[in-house]
């Protein structure tokens, strides 16, 4: 399971990337779509900004730093 925010993951692609699970997308309203359906347990925070959803705050706020 990918843990932040940009884990190997060009800046143009990260929209469509499930961090959960690495699964690609064509969007990020298809990722956030899967993550409620697929990840519901798993995620505790959101993001303010995008509504991507993290297993953990410390991963959030890593996103929040460098995924913005």
């Amino acid at each position: 399971m990918a843990s932040n925010a940009v884990e190997n993951v060009s800046r143009r692609d990260y929209n469509g990337f499930c961090n959960l699970c690495s699964k690609t997308f064509s969007n990020l309203q298809e990722v956030l779509h899967h993550q409620s359906i697929r990840h519901k347990d798993e995620i505790k925070f959101k993001c303010d900004l995008c509504n991507r959803g993290f297993p953990s705050r410390e991963a959030r706020n890593e996103h929040s730093t460098n995924g913005h």
